[in-house]
């Protein structure tokens, strides 16, 4: 809202002090405008709706309904929209709360930890990373590391507040909610090939030759156990093991959520996240990460994925892109802390 005050040099014949008034032949009126943000009662609540488009001559067919809560308040609610060439652009358009300073429990310091080196190796890729933003993501691992130190336990591990949480060893909940040396081992093993270490190499060669006999001895038992599947079909990816790769993948497409031209997985028998959001729910973080390790396991094939695999893989990215909050994050991580807080958004108070 808009406020004016205006002030202006009247003639009068009474005395202003012991003189008369002069009222200048300029300059009798003066006006100041003053804009003022006035803020709609009740709490503000954003929701985003993204979708990944694919262009045709036929043009793009797809609808999106901008409803609005019944107890919106009146005249508070306003829509955006976006359209972006990029899968990415939407996390790039907000780098500055990409890279952030670490800080918090162990958990939330590691998620402000991690996404600077992404973000440093995206941009480098790329050809975008510039010295200013080098050295503050530099900076931002420095301190993260050594913070993260003061989580480590006597054994090597770390939890969300180290010694002072009474564990005696690392906190097992952040393995997306399965307790079990398998799930551990996929982990370690990928982050080693990931290094890269070469599959020849002893430790990795061990670690892959225990994954495999582990999960052919108790592939019945953890039919159901569809996160540690996910892990081991990318790690098995990663080094190689096409043939291993490709039963895992065959197994997890029967277990898949297929809906209309998306493909996600869910965990079966665990209790869904709190829905935060009035208009599109967004899925539990474990599932949002395991989906993610299956679409790099489609898309790490050698020498190349495949026509079907690439297929598989669309419709997954299609899921993901859902997902996404409106700075191209996500909403959660899996145990505490908040991440990233392309789209259309409707902002409303209620």
């Amino acid at each position: 809202m808009n406020f004016t005050a205006t002030a202006e040099a009247l003639q009068s014949q009474e005395l202003c002090g012991n003189e008369v008034p002069n009222v200048p032949a300029l300059g009798q009126k003066d006006t100041v405008v003053k804009p003022l943000l006035v803020e709609p009662e009740g709490i503000e609540k954003e929701e985003t709706f993204n979708t990944l488009l694919c262009a045709s001559e036929t043009g793009v067919p797809e609808k999106l309904s901008l409803k609005v809560p019944s107890n919106v308040v009146e005249g508070s609610s306003r829509a955006t929209y976006s359209v972006l060439g990029d899968i990415l652009g939407s996390a790039m358009q907000n780098l500055q709360n990409l890279l952030q300073m670490p800080f918090g429990c162990g958990e939330q310091n590691m998620v402000l930890f991690v996404p600077n080196i992404y973000v440093l190796n995206y941009l480098n890729e790329t050809r975008q990373l510039t010295e200013k933003i080098k050295s503050k993501a530099i900076n931002h691992l420095i301190s993260g590391y050594q913070r993260q130190l003061n989580y480590k336990h006597n054994d090597g591990s770390y939890s969300t507040f180290g010694d002072h949480d009474g564990r005696t060893q690392g906190n097992t909940c952040l393995q997306g909610g399965v307790d079990d040396e398998v799930t551990l081992s996929a982990y370690i093993t990928i982050a080693l090939l990931e290094m890269p270490l070469p599959v020849t190499h002893p430790v990795v060669r061990s670690a892959l030759f225990c994954l495999e006999s582990a999960w052919e001895s108790t592939s019945e038992a953890q039919g159901s156990l569809v996160y540690t599947k996910a892990l081991l079909a990318y790690a098995f990816a990663l080094a190689g093991n096409q043939a291993k790769r490709r039963q895992l993948l065959e197994s997890l497409d029967k277990e898949a959520v297929k809906e209309q031209d998306s493909i996600h997985w869910e965990r079966p028998g665990k209790l869904q996240e709190a829905k935060a959001f009035y208009y599109q729910p967004r899925a539990p973080s474990a599932e949002v990460e395991m989906t993610s390790y299956l679409l790099l396991a489609y898309l790490t094939a050698q020498p190349a994925p495949s026509p079907e695999d690439l297929s598989v893989a669309s419709r997954i990215v299609k899921w993901i892109t859902k997902q996404q909050n409106p700075n191209g994050g996500f909403s959660s991580t899996q145990v505490c802390g908040e991440t990233l807080g392309s789209n259309i958004s409707i902002l409303t108070h209620t």
